[in-house]
């Protein structure tokens, strides 16, 4: 679905009735999230993907686990289908499997698919418009490829992104082209191959005649070909420009007697495009299109690698990024006694990691990475730490945190041990990239001496609260309490909802809303300063009276159950001190607020590997819940880094909405109104800083091809007044080289 106008942007989140011009299979983000059923009038990209994936993870289940009984449980009909997610859920349960990574896996892949439209708009080849036959073939081609590389490097984000931007193209080639027409009732074989489709008409050959847009039976019947591939022309400018006696892509006319060239067309996006009487079966075959290329997606993978990509395997990691330099040889001492405790204490976790990640450095080397699957093994490994073994010259102060995030997986957990700042105002952008790919938040661990300044710990502080994770300064004659800590967090891996992140400030006081879904909470609570105190006040109005269960000069820790309706409501907190403060609620009610930033119309397409520009519009947010139904709904908040209410938005169409980016740093707070009458806020944990400069990667995705030359376009535009140095990093080597820069944009204000 794309907009017809430029200034039509809003089109692309799904709110298709406000405009009547869907030019693809709607995205469907409408439903995102949302459980499909079959009482729905049409189908979009969103239900088939999510159909085409229950499929494949219940085929998945059968043929790993024997569990044949569930093929019953699943029909798909004109690429709509039930709700099998709980189903899912419950099988995976039996294998002591969170359902939260296919969840999570799920949401990947639609989410791309749907905002396909946004990353290469305009593009016609991405929708097979405008008779793209070869490059859109070839777009398919180099996804897939794409995606099959990512595998290979267990980047599961990147593969999950490719195939979603792969699928909505291919989707889109059953509802944009004539395959129906022609009596085609099965995928077409070529897509994806990089071979011809078929017999193409050539841009001589008429393909349409033309019909009055009142005409329903003209418009039916206006292909006059019958042997011959083609698609319809979209007007990627107005009016129409497209050769005679070619075909329309055409809009969604749905007024009866309308007479517009628009309502003309041989598109099937809905039923009420032009061909939507083909509606059905354009969806259907784009259904079992989908589930063919998935299946061999995963018989080019072995079944670890597939079932990763999917996220039916529960699996993320405990990183450890340790200074082992000689002054910190405390340090060390007391990481040993921490991971001693830990293999006891990680017999008790529902859900363990699925490996464990060390990473050591000092001012000058560090690596290598070492990867184990059991916690015995990862003591072995931290007994025998020392700086003498380091292996790599170290380019940038981040390098091995940078090695063991590439390394681990999703959703894992990971702390960094240092007592000295990195003095490098640019080496954090890579690392804070990746820990949002891998939606890993980084917590510091920090030995505060009397060398250290107020500035190192003003950085490193920085650092963990852009990441979502917390600076703690941490006594090492400690190792007890530290472990509790790191405990606590893996514990809160799965299962726990993030409702309040307030980061370092001299806002001391604040609110938290404990909704009817929890059955307890943890509040941790950070200072820079010795022997804090908070104070609780529950909905009640009393003064809630708990020790902390764990307590050291600048931490506290409390774990607090739910067993009464009193319990539930606006709590309130007051600290002694300036502090940090995060609860995190158990809970089965798991909602996420992902921030999608397009690239502005003066850029073209492309992917944009910057954070949002600030002050920039056009940015879309999109949540997705575990149980939409229980949702009435939904607005967005950008909170700053004090607490601060920046601005709001109320999802107009459910679950998504379209913001316009702060001129400060915030984070993403989501506040749901549900059905039982009560309130839920979840906190996004990630701090969004906006930038000045943004570059575009054109033509994605590029494939590298050994001894021959790689042609990378891409532009940058600089609002930041400054100059700029530009460093091509593949694969950990760098090369530097001389650019030449085009369509910059710099604000000499």
């Amino acid at each position: 679905m794309k907009p017809s106008h430029a200034h039509m942007f809003i089109a692309i989140i799904g709110i298709n009735m406000l405009f009547g011009t869907v030019t693809c299979f709607k995205a469907g983000t409408s439903s995102f999230g949302q459980p499909t059923s079959l009482d729905v009038c049409e189908s979009n990209h969103y239900l088939i993907t999510t159909c085409a994936l229950y499929r494949l993870a219940i085929t998945y289940l059968q043929d790993v686990y024997d569990h044949d009984h569930l093929g019953a449980d699943f029909q798909a009909i004109n690429g709509t289908c039930q709700d099998v997610h709980m189903i899912i859920t419950t099988e995976l349960a039996k294998f002591n499997i969170s359902s939260t990574f296919f969840r999570l896996a799920r949401e990947e892949i639609t989410l791309a698919n749907i905002m396909t439209d946004l990353i290469y708009d305009p593009a016609s080849y991405t929708h097979f418009d405008n008779e793209e036959f070869e490059n859109g073939s070839k777009f398919i081609m180099m996804q897939l490829r794409a995606a099959q590389s990512s595998l290979a490097r267990r980047e599961w984000q990147y593969a999950r992104m490719a195939i979603g931007f792969m699928l909505h193209s291919m989707q889109d080639f059953y509802s944009h082209s004539n395959w129906i027409e022609l009596g085609m009732r099965e995928p077409n074989r070529d897509l994806a191959m990089g071979r011809r489709l078929g017999s193409i008409a050539d841009k001589d050959t008429r393909t349409c005649k033309s019909c009055n847009g009142s005409d329903e039976d003209c418009i039916r019947d206006n292909l006059i070909v019958d042997q011959y591939l083609t698609t319809g022309y979209y007007p990627y400018t107005h009016p129409i420009q497209k050769p005679p006696r070619k075909c329309n892509h055409g809009y969604i006319c749905t007024s009866s007697g309308e007479r517009s060239e628009g309502c003309e067309g041989i598109s099937k996006d809905s039923v009420h495009s032009p061909h939507g009487h083909l509606h059905y079966k354009a969806a259907s075959i784009a259904y079992s299109a989908t589930i063919k290329m998935l299946n061999e997606l995963r018989a080019s993978a072995n079944t670890y690698t597939f079932s990763k990509f999917l996220g039916l395997t529960s699996s993320f990691s405990l990183v450890f990024v340790i200074d082992v330099s000689n002054r910190l040889q405390p340090l060390v001492g007391m990481i040993r006694t921490v991971t001693s405790q830990l293999v006891n204490s990680v017999q008790n976790l529902s859900t363990k990691p699925s490996n464990y990640i060390l990473a050591p450095f000092n001012g000058s080397h560090w690596g290598p990475i070492h990867v184990v699957t059991k916690i015995n093994e990862f003591f072995d490994l931290i007994e025998s730490l020392n700086e003498t073994k380091l292996q790599h010259s170290s380019e940038h102060y981040y390098d091995a945190l940078n090695g063991a995030l590439k390394t681990c997986e999703s959703e894992s957990v990971a702390f960094f041990f240092t007592d000295a700042p990195s003095h490098e105002p640019c080496s954090q952008g890579l690392t804070r990239a990746l820990a949002r790919l891998k939606n890993t938040k980084i917590d510091v661990l920090f030995v505060n001496s009397s060398q250290s300044t107020s500035e190192t710990i003003s950085e490193l502080n920085h650092f963990a609260v852009t990441t979502g994770g917390l600076f703690i300064n941490i006594d090492i004659t400690q190792p007890t309490i530290n472990g509790k800590f790191i405990y606590r967090r893996l514990q809160e891996t799965l299962g726990y909802a993030c409702i309040l992140f307030q980061s370092m400030s001299n806002r001391r006081e604040g609110i938290f809303i404990i909704d009817t879904t929890a059955t307890s909470f943890h509040i941790n609570v950070v200072s820079f300063s010795p022997s804090i105190v908070l104070q609780l006040i529950e909905p009640t109005g009393s003064i809630f009276r708990l020790d902390p269960s764990v307590q050291s000069g600048y931490l506290q820790m409390f774990s607090i159950d739910v067993t009464a309706q009193s319990d539930v409501g606006e709590w309130k907190y007051t600290c002694s001190k300036d502090c940090a403060i995060e609860v995190n609620m158990k809970s089965k009610f798991r909602c996420r607020t992902q921030l999608y930033a397009p690239l502005s119309n003066e850029l073209g397409e492309g992917t944009v590997v910057a954070p949002p520009l600030f002050n920039q519009s056009g940015v879309v947010t999109m949540t997705t819940c575990d149980y939409p139904n229980e949702v009435s709904r939904n607005s967005i908040q950008l909170i700053s880094i004090t607490g601060e209410i920046l601005s709001e938005y109320l999802a107009i169409d459910g679950f998504s909405e379209m913001i316009q980016i702060s001129l400060r740093s915030f984070r993403i707070r989501t506040c749901l109104a549900r059905h039982d009458g009560t309130l839920a806020y979840r906190d996004e944990r990630p701090l969004i800083e906006t930038s000045r400069i943004m570059m575009v990667v054109h033509n994605q995705p590029l494939v590298a091809i050994s001894d021959e030359n790689l042609n990378v376009t891409y532009t940058i535009q600089n609002d930041a007044n400054t100059s700029l140095y530009v460093q091509l990093d593949i694969d950990g080597f760098f090369e530097k080289f001389k650019m030449v820069l085009r369509n910059v944009k710099i604000d000499e204000k």
